[in-house]
């Protein structure tokens, strides 16, 4: 029950109140407004999720305090690609993601910046998910060195960044000066897209130091936030509510730290807006089965999961409750790895959950985004013996579904990846849960065109995070590895202030060894991410050589000074995984393989440039049962160490191969898709062959969940 404040009293005095009783966590002041009912009156909670969104009520923290990230993230353009890497996201910016802005018409004739092409249902994403992935990827390339690159020329990467400013720019300068709104005219709903602009315009900031970013993006969240209490979200913005809570975060702690109250009480008031992501997992509404009929629901959607993954940690920070919260994100990727996992460490959705069938897909946009969540999540909750895992599988994700999903030219991409895929070519009645026919052709906008747009922040932003600031320490920490360069200033504990750069060479993960050359005017901490999978890890310094246990975070301390070397050793093992339906996928190190199918494409369409439609059928027998002792794979494995080429996943060159022997059994197909694979043991009397294995980011057919024989 409330109680009555004096005559003249204001919300202030019952912060006060709840700061001075014990159990007070959070409180609320009935306003003064017409027409509001109990006027200074005060409620005192001792619990958070009792605070409820009140135009009449002013509500609020005991301390307005918003706990503090474990790692840090690093401002885009600090962090630039090397090696195999830098060709992927040059081979990005000079193939599709950088090209729509001059022929896809959802872009480069967008109403965002004045043309007449408006996205379906009216929801204006496809510009601003392209702009949040295109402008981190071209900072990043703008702060490599020219003498690194190989592909895109300087030409090129200048009118690349003359067009991407040019659209921020002119969304910027005609933003509504009264409401803050970007993009088109003030309506007041669908927000979410803009809060994908609000990311592209903090990136923008983080590389270019630009104000104006910083101005049109809190003008843009202060105005939002007298909107959505008059409207409260729903629909997208509903389901995809932790991502504005995640730009509220950044922007209070960045850009606006003089106001804690006002930020706080703006994601409070989000998060009691947005879906209850946790009630729907503990509830009957999950399906444990493929989505279908009357079950697909915003609830079941698989982006909306996919970005829904972050927001345990995302909420987290405004609680008490951060091991609860851990244990909700646990549960959560348990039930989808249960009933909907898929190999690469994705969950199926063919747009929505659809189960274990290694012939179900998982879309483009939620591979990106849940790249994305769980790179936010391990930034948030730190890396630990519960969160190990999701960092090992941050590079299963990006190191084989992401490639896996996209023709190694850049050039066109899938609206579905699928583990085992036979063929891509458009099939009628589809045969996924929801998705249409042409849902895994190789195009420009098959099934969908958000996948188009969107798939473009999966290398740059998973580039962005590979080191991180462990905030306890002030150190780096190198979470991901890939070929690359730190180049930041460090404030380390005790106060003082360090240059550091950080260059990884390497052919991880086509290759097991990761030499560090690092130069920093003063001495740091530096943690090292030990996979879960890389028994027998040696980390080798000038000084001493460390053997640290798999999922652990190592550290050494780097001393002032030039060329300190590091080699870090990570031994890869073939590993045999067991899959629901009685086969195998079979690892190396953070790399899946998949059979090889020889394959035949066809044209479909031409649309602009090397934009094309593809329909790829098997020109090789793919019913095979492989011959392997699942507790020691590596006996039956013969392995290839190839050369990283013009294409990192090229199938017609391989950067690794191996082989292995297999019969040929009998296996069915329902149209162009192959049938949940035979139970394992399989008998065959057919003759042993030998079967060629690629990695399952340089296939775009395959069989990666592989029934094994009998003998």
């Amino acid at each position: 029950m409330p109680f009555q404040l004096p005559q003249g009293s204001t919300a202030s005095d019952c912060q006060s109140a709840c700061q001075l009783t014990a159990d007070c966590v959070a409180w609320a002041y009935g306003n003064t407004d017409k027409g509001c009912d109990a006027p200074h009156s005060c409620w005192l909670k001792e619990q958070l999720p009792s605070l409820t969104q009140n135009s009449c009520r002013t509500s609020g923290y005991r301390d307005p305090t918003l706990k503090s990230v474990v790692f840090k993230s690093i401002p885009v353009g600090q962090i630039t690609p090397r090696g195999w890497l830098l060709t992927q996201l040059e081979l990005q910016a000079t193939g599709l993601a950088g090209h729509l802005q001059d022929f896809y018409p959802n872009v480069a004739n967008s109403t965002w910046i004045g043309g007449d092409v408006q996205d379906p249902n009216d929801i204006d994403e496809r510009l601003p998910y392209w702009l949040n992935g295109i402008v981190p990827l071209v900072y990043q390339l703008a702060a490599t060195p020219a003498t690194d690159k190989t592909v895109i020329t300087p030409e090129e990467e200048e009118t690349l960044v003359h067009q991407v400013e040019g659209i921020l720019k002119y969304i910027m300068v005609r933003q509504n000066v009264t409401s803050g709104w970007l993009g088109g005219n003030y309506t007041g709903s669908d927000p979410w897209p803009r809060w994908l602009v609000v990311y592209a315009l903090f990136q923008y900031h983080e590389a270019t130091g630009d104000e104006l970013a910083v101005e049109a993006s809190l003008n843009f969240l202060r105005g939002l936030r007298p909107n959505i209490e008059q409207t409260p979200l729903s629909s997208w913005d509903w389901a995809r509510y932790q991502d504005l809570i995640n730009i509220i975060h950044y922007a209070y702690e960045n850009y606006d730290q003089d106001y804690p109250q006002w930020w706080l009480d703006f994601a409070e008031t989000v998060n009691y807006q947005g879906l209850n992501w946790t009630a729907f997992y503990n509830s009957s509404q999950f399906p444990t089965e493929p989505c279908t009929g009357t079950c697909p629901s915003l609830y079941t959607h698989g982006v909306n999961n996919g970005m829904a993954l972050k927001s345990c940690a995302v909420w987290s920070r405004q609680t008490t409750w951060t091991e609860l919260e851990i244990n909700n994100f646990l549960f959560r990727e348990n039930l989808l790895d249960t009933y909907h996992g898929a190999a690469t460490g994705m969950f199926t959705c063919s747009e929505h959950l659809a189960g274990r069938d290694p012939s179900q897909g998982y879309e483009l946009c939620t591979i990106v985004e849940v790249l994305y969540s769980l790179e936010r999540t391990l930034e948030i909750f730190g890396y630990n013996n519960q969160t190990a895992e999701f960092a090992d599988r941050v590079e299963h994700i990006a190191y084989n579904a992401l490639p896996g999903a996209i023709d190694p030219t850049m050039w066109s991409h899938v609206y579905l990846s699928q583990t085992n895929n036979i063929a891509s070519q458009v099939c009628n009645p589809p045969i996924y849960v929801t998705d249409g026919p042409d849902s895994n052709i190789y195009g420009l906008a098959p099934n969908y065109g958000c996948c188009t747009v969107n798939f473009g922040q999966g290398w740059p932003k998973f580039l962005a995070r590979m080191y991180t600031v462990n905030v306890a320490d002030g150190g780096i920490v190198a979470l991901y590895y890939g070929p690359s360069q730190l180049r930041t200033t460090l404030k380390n504990t005790d106060g003082s202030i360090g240059d550091v750069s950080i260059l990884q060479t390497t052919d991880y993960p086509f290759n097991d060894t990761i030499e560090f050359v690092i130069n920093t005017t003063s001495a740091f901490n530096l943690h090292f991410r030990v996979p879960g999978w890389a028994q027998g890890a040696s980390i080798e310094t000038p000084t001493e050589v460390l053997s640290p246990a798999v999922s652990t975070l190592a550290m050494i301390t780097v001393p002032k000074g030039e060329s300190f070397k590091v080699t870090l050793k990570f031994p890869m093992e073939w590993r045999a995984i067991n899959r629901p339906s009685g086969a195998l996928n079979l690892w190396r190190g953070p790399i899946l393989y998949g059979l090889r199918i020889d394959q035949n494409w066809t044209q479909l369409a031409y649309y602009a440039y090397n934009s094309s439609d593809w329909q790829i059928e098997p020109s090789s027998n793919w019913t095979y049962a492989i011959k392997i002792d699942p507790n020691n794979p590596g006996d039956s494995i013969q392995f290839t160490q190839g050369e990283i080429g013009q294409y990192p996943y090229a199938p017609w060159a391989p950067p690794l191969s191996a082989t292995i022997q297999g019969r040929l059994i009998k296996w069915g197909t329902n149209d162009s898709a192959a049938l949940v694979p035979p139970p394992s043991p399989v008998f065959s009397t057919a003759p042993l062959q030998e079967l060629t294995l690629y990695p399952f980011g340089a296939t775009q057919l395959r069989i990666a969940e592989l029934p094994y024989l009998l003998d």
